[in-house]
Order: C-alpha cells, then structure tokens, then sequence
C-alpha cells in the first residue's frame, strides 16, 4: 500500500473513531436530555391531570357548601319545609351541578334524601347498594357535623370510583346547630375522564387499585408506587411513555390509579435531531477528510512522488551530478536538499575511486614492467651461472691436465 492510500486510511479511520464517540457523547448526553424533557413533560401533564381532578373536587366541595349553608336546605332536613326537593333539586338540577349523587343526612345518621342520577342519559339510576355503609358513625363524610369543614375526596365503590363532598347543613348565616349532611358525587367514569381529558388535552385512564384485571404494565406500576412515592413516569415502547400517580380514598388507604399516556414527540425530536446532527457530521467529516487528503497530496505527497522521481532518473542515467529540486521550506525541502549534499558527496567519492582506479592502473603497468625487467635479468643471471659454471669446469679439467703432464 503506497503512502497515498495509507494516508487516506489514517485519515478516514481517525475520523470515524471520531464520528463513533461523538455519536455516543450525543447518545448520552443530548438524548438523555430530551428524556429529561420528556420525563419533566410526562410529570407536568400528569399533576395536570391531578390540578383538574382537584379543581373538580374543589368545585363539587364549594357547591356542597353553597346549598348545605342555606336556610332552605337547614329547613329541609329539620322536616319543615316539604316542598324543597321539588322546588330545589329537579333533575335539571343535577344536570346543572354535574352531580350524579345528593343525599341529605340528619345527624342521627338516618338518610333524609337520597337520589343518584345518570348525567348522559338524563335520567334517575338505582341508588349504590353499598353507599350507606360509607354514611355511618366514624365516616369521614360525618365528621363534618363536628368540624363543620367540608371533607372531599374519592370514594371507592363496586359501581365505580366517584368524587364525593360532604359538607354541615348550617343556617344561611353559617350559625348552628348542625342540622344534618349534605352529600355530594360525581361518577369518574368514563364520560367523565372524557371531560377531564379535554380540559387537560391529555389522554389518561383510571383503574380502581384492587381491580384484578389492572393491565400489566400498571401491575408493575404498583409495586413500585407507595404513598410516599405516588407517582412514577417510564416509557411504555419507543412511542408511547407513561406516568402512574396513586391516589388515596377518604379513609388514606390506595384508592385509585391514574394513568397517563403521552406520545413521545420529545424523544423522537430529540433523536431526529441528534441523527440530523450524526448526517452533518458524517458529511462535514467527509468534505474535512477530502480537504486534508488534497492539501496532504499538495503540500507533501505530490513532493515526496516528485522527489522519487528525481532520484529514480538519477539512478537511471547514472547522473550524480544533477540536482533534485524540491521547493519549500520545510521538511521535505530539507530532505531534497540533503539529497543533493549526499549525490555530491557520492559523485566525490565516486571520483576518488576513478582516480584511485588510474592510480592502480598505473602501478599495475610499472609492476608489470619491473616484472618484465626482473625477468629478463634473471635470465642474464642464469646465463652468467651456467657460463661460471662451465668456467669452473674447465679450469677444472685444465687443471687436472697439467696434474697428469707433471
């Protein structure tokens, strides 16, 4: 792989480890923020839901106190006025007061009126079987005749949960005695949560706490829920999250569970934004990478392709007296300029050589003379022996001649 395409590498895998931790830095901490958001906005339309459910048992307590504070209705259940229910609490009545439920109770307990009235098909229901044992001694809808407050909550029934008011029947003046009760209910049902659903533009339901047939998700709602930690918000699927408030009944036990379904358009905007973000990196880090790879070819490559160039000429033609021009100043410059100090110092040595190379030629021819001279004298050398030697010989034989003669 040539430095090019290494280069290229380098860059684009720098940047993708890059890519990669700046995603999950967004992943982490920009979504988690959105969460945050969400679960802030989760939280707000559920104590929403709560303030308009309180706003509700507000409105039913005070038309308690209206009509329990009146000298008609103290009239009334005193026995002395028997034309009230008629003149009083027609069935446009209960209409009026969105009540479902009035009951007017003396103070020994005895149930002067009652009446329970379906609010939709206008017309007069059967009385709850089991509402009477919520009226006796103890109740917290009696205790009104000793406080003289008004004492509002839900009240759990088999039928179906309602919001109930109970408040003292007093002189118009607010002066006593206590004659009686006045008790007031509304059906949370499902006419109801509609009506609280549009006032909140939220979609909420509510399940009784003791139901058997609780969906799952609320099941597990439950067992994380207390009433010291009423109120729990966690997503449900990537589209919908959820919040559980816990509601207490008029006697402090767990009464009602509120549930709570929200689209989850801050999640989903979050994440869209964190992807439209991912997009512009990937893209800017692909124009940065082409930016860099082109000023790396331009500023350093494209010189060092060159530099090779020039060196693979030299080697080619044998020139070490040509220059390699490389211009700039900086590393790669240096280098070009190193090279030329290297091409003349090898051109130098290269000139030594030839030089040392003459030299050598030259003794060679001399040595090969003095070889030639030495031989020659040699031969002389040899000749002038043999001749001494065939000197000797005659003097010898000469000598032995005249030995003989004598």
């Amino acid at each position: 792989m040539n430095l090019r395409k290494k280069t290229a590498l380098i860059v684009l895998i720098t940047f993708s480890i890059l890519l990669a931790i700046v995603y999950s830095l967004s992943q982490s901490i920009l979504l988690g923020s959105y969460k945050d958001l969400e679960q802030t906005q989760a939280s707000e339309n559920l104590l929403r839901i709560l303030g308009t459910l309180q706003n509700e048992q507000s409105a039913l307590e005070s038309q308690v106190l209206d009509w329990g504070i009146w000298d008609a209705s103290y009239e009334f259940i005193r026995g002395t006025y028997e034309n009230y229910i008629d003149e009083n609490l027609p069935d446009e009545s209960f209409l009026n007061l969105r009540a479902n439920l009035i009951m007017f109770i003396n103070t020994s307990g005895e149930l002067v009126y009652r009446k329970a009235f379906d609010l939709t098909e206008q017309q007069e229901l059967p009385f709850p079987q089991n509402m009477e044992k919520h009226i006796g001694i103890g109740s917290p809808l009696m205790t009104v005749t000793q406080t003289k407050n008004a004492s509002t909550g839900i009240l759990i029934l088999d039928e179906t949960p309602l919001i109930i008011s109970s408040g003292p029947i007093l002189r118009t003046t607010g002066e006593g005695p206590v004659a009686g009760v006045l008790v007031m209910g509304r059906y949370l049902d499902g006419e109801e949560i509609d009506y609280l659903s549009d006032l909140t533009q939220v979609s909420f339901t509510i399940y009784q706490y003791n139901d058997s047939h609780l969906p799952e998700d609320t099941q597990e709602a439950i067992a994380s829920l207390s009433m010291d930690k009423s109120m729990l918000i966690q997503p449900l699927s990537e589209d919908t999250i959820s919040g559980y408030k816990l509601l207490p009944d008029i006697y402090g036990k767990p009464g009602l569970i509120i549930r709570m379904d929200m689209p989850r358009v801050i999640y989903h905007q979050g994440q869209q934004i964190i992807n439209y973000f991912f997009i512009f990196m990937v893209i800017s880090d692909l124009i940065v990478v082409i930016i860099l790879v082109v000023l790396l070819e331009k500023t350093i490559i494209s010189r060092l392709t060159r530099l090779r160039t020039h060196i693979k000429d030299i080697a080619a033609h044998d020139d070490l007296t040509s220059q390699v021009t490389i211009l700039g100043n900086d590393e790669v410059s240096t280098l070009s300029h190193e090279i030329n100090d290297m091409l003349k110092q090898i051109a130098n040595s290269q000139q030594k050589l030839k030089e040392m190379e003459q030299s050598l030629v030259q003794s060679n021819k001399e040595l090969k003379l003095n070889v030639e001279e030495l031989e020659k004298f040699k031969e002389i050398s040899v000749g002038r022996e043999l001749k001494m030697v065939e000197l000797k010989k005659q003097i010898k034989e000469l000598e032995e001649r005249l030995y003989s003669n004598k």
